[in-house]
């Protein structure tokens, strides 16, 4: 205890004597590793105070002098945490230049050392000041308020410096370890300040300078190709105050080429709608149309004819996001189709005097193509559909309709542009074609496409480029060609005009369509993208002609009715496969829908072919499609779903029976997942009503007496009342789901007589049966609401007769729900039934296993015990005593002995005698005895076995 007392004291005693430490650190520039940090000669602060403060202000020598010594102090750049000092001398100066014209040189100077990147002393220094840079470089674009044309360059130059240069020379900053801020983050900071929208406002101060314009055109193409700044430039109106300048006398050109590419970044990377909604003034489309016709003769050079086109592209852009735009009132669009047709069409426009396409130059070619292009876009515009027509549009269009030939005239268009020109007016007619569908009329346009398509199935030698989008799968074959004109006719059979209708069906439309589907069926070649859009056209062309003529739908007649099975058919193995067959087989079930039903022999025909059948079985694909599309999560409620699909089939199916012969084999088919076509039914009609969200339990049952059918949408209760031209929402919901075709079909097939349903399928079969019943009161319900809502009051009668509506349709739903509460209550009493139906044959299976097994002990007791086989004995002659005749006796009656004698076995004689040994299976109570102690017991041990017995007697 004593040493370590010893020990803490002599510790102690050492602390209070040692040397204390001396602070001997030395930094990097003591020890001569790095210069010192630079200091001001003159401070800003200083000079901001002389340049602000009212004493001193005017003080113009001394400013000039304390400017000179700042600006040679910092040749290398700007300190990031120097910035508010540096700026705020810049706007002092700004300021007073026009009292002081000599401050316009320093400040001159001052902004170009704003274009070097600034300096980091430290790396936090990005964080820390990262707001005053950004309002520094804003204060940069804020500049551009003074009017001297040097100091306006100057900025665009600092700012071009920090957004383009890569590395600014560093060598003198690194002795004082710092270093310059990176242009990635230079272009950070730019693309976030304000800088776009100021360089947009500060054009309307360059109308006299050209030069300073196109410099701050230059940035702004520069900065435009980052999307935030170009809705910063859209904010500020940017497109609208660009495009009013196009027209502006510029002998270098620069103003319309960086106008034009800063419009091309606006549209690429800005919003849209608001660059069209900005360009489609009157003022900015007529500086379009001026450009465009000043560039119009300038064929000479490849630059010219570029921008030619692009200020094309451009309007282009504004008639497809605003066909409304004001084209056609300033003459711009009549010059166009001018334009698009007088190669084609003869022509007296002052226009297109002297000038000529040129076949072989790409930029003409281009324009072409740009052209019928922007008759596409202008469709939808009412106003520009006559000067279409005045112009002959449709006419030139057609006539690139034609054979195409391998070889060309030496001044027209080569084989693979007129190729391309070709398919891209097939594809533009199939745009203006529903607009201009009395004019294609007039121009034969139904014989023209007809010889075409005869054409690409005929056996001509030509093969196809390929080239351009509309080219493709086309090359080497007529496919391409095909494609389209096939599109093109579909477009024109979907008008429903008479005329149309008529021309394409009396020149053997239907026929040929059908031939060639009958082609591709039977092939065995695989089918692509191509291929399958061929054959939906097809199928579409078919329909859309035959759908409202019967004498088409013979025309189409058997070999038509052929081809649909065919595919019905093939819609198992292909339904799953992708590629569009799905698209395939709804254009198939349009064409059974317009095509077939309708007429009599081809439904018919139809029948025999187990084409109802099919239907079914394509329903029950689908049902497996849906299924896999929940498991997987995949929404299956758009409108191209299965269940959009299944619909259609429905309705498909409603109309075809209303054929006698349908019912049979409604009634008789069988899926695979379905036992007939009511269970099917049922199965739908609960899996409608769970997506609309209808209240029902666990059987189907309805819960909700006062909306039996309605679900969580539509609420009947708190709809808004609706004008008189509306349709009624209850009446609406129809349309929405399969519910009324399932009614209707069960309406032809029956609702009795379906034996193997379900409860559950029983309980829905009820419901439906009542579905016309209850949309009724939706309806009146839907209608009182709206009178209460609106403040009406019914006269008497009229109140009195809402009443007694409202209390049928009650008492209608009660008895429904009464009639499921018993197909219920006698359910459960049947599987009460059933449940002692089967404890009653469990229990009487366990007695006969008590009596195997007590048969069994009565044997072993017989056999071991004597006595056991005397009691046995005796009851037997008793009973045998007890069957005995009572009363007198017949005389010469023959008696039969009941014994043999001198036996000594305990079973009824034979000629043979069989010993049985104990059951295979007995209980686990039950111990067999064994074998040799019951022989024993019986014959004694000296005896032979059971097996070598002799017959005890003979006959």
């Amino acid at each position: 205890m004593s040493a370590t007392k010893g020990v803490s004291s002599n510790g102690a005693t050492a602390q209070r004597g040692s040397i204390p430490l001396v602070n001997n650190l030395q930094s990097d520039v003591d020890l001569g590793f790095m210069k010192p940090p630079k200091t001001e000669t003159v401070s800003l602060d200083k000079m901001l105070s002389l340049l602000t403060d009212p004493l001193t202000k005017d003080m113009k020598l001394r400013h000039i002098s304390t400017l000179k010594l700042i600006i040679a102090e910092h040749q290398e750049g700007f300190l990031m945490k120097s910035l508010v000092k540096v700026f705020g001398t810049i706007n002092a100066l700004a300021d007073g230049v026009e009292r002081h014209r000599e401050y316009l040189d320093y400040l001159i100077e001052l902004t170009r050392l704003c274009g070097k990147s600034f300096i980091l002393e430290k790396t936090s220094d990005i964080a820390e000041y990262e707001d005053i840079v950004r309002e520094s470089v804003s204060n940069l674009g804020y500049l551009m308020r003074v009017a001297s044309p040097e100091l306006r360059q100057t900025i665009c130059d600092a700012i071009l410096r920090l957004y383009t240069l890569e590395e600014d020379d560093e060598r003198n900053l690194e002795e004082y370890h710092q270093r310059r801020n990176s242009v990635e983050r230079n272009r950070g900071i730019i693309d976030q300040s304000e800088l776009a929208a100021t360089l947009v406002q500060s054009i309307s101060l360059l109308v006299d300078d050209l030069a300073t314009r196109a410099k701050v055109l230059e940035v702004l193409q520069t900065i435009s190709v980052q999307a935030i700044n170009c809705d910063k430039m859209l904010l500020a109106n940017g497109a609208e105050r660009l495009a009013l300048g196009l027209n502006e006398k510029d002998p270098s050109g620069q103003l319309l080429f960086r106008t034009v590419e800063i419009l091309w970044n606006l549209i690429e990377h800005g919003d849209k709608r608001m660059v069209a909604e900005q360009m489609s003034s009157q003022e900015v489309i007529k500086q379009l149309q001026s450009a465009f016709l000043a560039q119009l003769p300038k064929s000479h050079s490849v630059s010219d004819r570029q921008m030619r086109n692009d200020i094309l592209v451009i309007s282009s852009f504004i008639g497809w996001l605003n066909s409304f735009a004001p084209f056609v009132e300033t003459g711009f669009m009549k010059q166009l189709v001018t334009l698009t047709t007088f190669t084609e069409m003869e022509t007296r426009s002052p226009l297109v005097r002297g000038f000529r396409l040129m076949p072989r130059l790409v930029e003409d070619f281009e324009l072409k193509k740009l052209l019928i292009n922007f008759m596409v876009t202008m469709a939808h515009n009412g106003v520009a559909l006559p000067l279409m027509v005045e112009g002959q549009l449709m006419m030139a269009l057609l006539t690139f309709v034609k054979q195409n030939k391998n070889t060309a005239p030496p001044n027209d268009w080569t084989s693979s542009q007129f190729e391309e020109l070709q398919l891209h007016a097939l594809s533009a007619l199939s745009t203006l074609t529903p607009y201009m569908i009395d004019e294609f009329n007039q121009c034969k346009g139904p014989t023209r496409l007809l010889l075409f398509l005869e054409w690409c199935i005929g056996k001509e030698d030509y093969a196809g480029h390929g080239n351009s989008y509309y080219g493709t799968g086309g090359r080497g074959n007529k496919r391409a060609q095909m494609r389209f004109v096939l599109r093109l006719i579909r477009s024109a059979v979907s008008t429903n005009n008479s005329t149309t209708l008529l021309e394409f069906s009396d020149q053997g439309t239907i026929g040929l369509l059908t031939g060639i589907l009958k082609s591709a069926v039977m092939s065995t070649d695989p089918n692509d993208l191509i291929d399958i859009e061929m054959q939906c056209d097809m199928l579409y062309i078919i329909s859309g002609l035959c759908e409202s003529d019967v004498h088409r739908k013979e025309l189409f007649g058997e070999d038509g009715v052929d081809v649909l099975i065919a595919y019905l058919k093939s819609a198992p193995k292909k339904y799953f496969q992708g590629l569009g067959y799905d698209r395939l087989i709804l254009a198939c079930v349009d064409t059974i829908w317009s095509g077939v039903i309708g007429c009599y022999s081809t439904e018919d025909s139809f029948l025999q072919k187990e084409g109802l059948f099919l239907l079914l079985d394509l329903m029950e694909i689908i049902e497996l499609d849906i299924k896999n599309r929940n498991d997987h999560g995949w929404d299956s409620d758009y409108d191209g779903s299965p269940r959009s699909m299944q619909n259609v089939i429905m309705s498909c199916l409603v109309d075809l029976s209303e054929n006698s012969k349908s019912i049979v084999h409604l009634g008789t088919w069988k899926g695979h997942s379905y036992a007939n076509l009511a269970e099917m039914l049922c199965h739908w009609w609960r899996k409608e009503e769970r997506l609309i969200g209808a209240k029902r339990d666990e059987w189907g049952a309805i819960t909700d007496i006062t909306i039996p059918l309605a679900g969580d949408y539509p609420d009947y209760l708190n709809t808004p009342p609706q004008s008189g031209h509306m349709p009624s929402v209850a009446i609406m919901e129809v349309y929405e789901n399969m519910r009324a075709k399932i009614y209707c079909l069960f309406a032809k097939i029956g609702f009795q007589n379906w034996p193997t349903l379900s409860l559950e399928n029983h309980v829905t079969l009820v419901l439906i049966e009542r579905y016309l019943d209850f949309k009724q009161g939706e309806v009146w319900i839907e209608f009182v609401n709206e009178i209460t809502q609106e403040g009406w009051r019914p006269i008497e009668h009229d109140r009195d007769a809402i009443e007694t509506i409202m209390r049928i349709i009650d008492e209608k739903t009660y008895s429904v729900v009464e009639a499921q509460q018993q197909l219920i209550d006698a359910k459960i009493q049947q599987e009460q039934l059933d449940e002692e139906d089967l404890h009653r044959k469990i229990k009487d299976t366990h007695k006969q296993k008590e009596r195997t097994i007590q048969k069994w002990e009565g044997f072993v007791a017989r056999t071991s015990d004597i006595k056991a086989l005397k009691e046995t004995k005796r009851r037997q002659l008793q009973s045998i005593d007890q069957s005995r005749q009572r009363g007198p006796i017949k005389p010469k009656t023959l008696f039969h002995a009941i014994d043999v004698k001198n036996t000594s076995t305990t079973v009824f004689l034979g000629h043979y005698v069989r010993a049985e040994g104990a059951p295979f299976e007995l209980p686990p109570t039950i111990r067999p005895l064994r074998k040799e102690s019951t022989r024993d017991s019986l014959f004694g041990p000296e005896s032979p076995p059971a097996r070598a017995l002799r017959p005890a007697f003979t006959a």
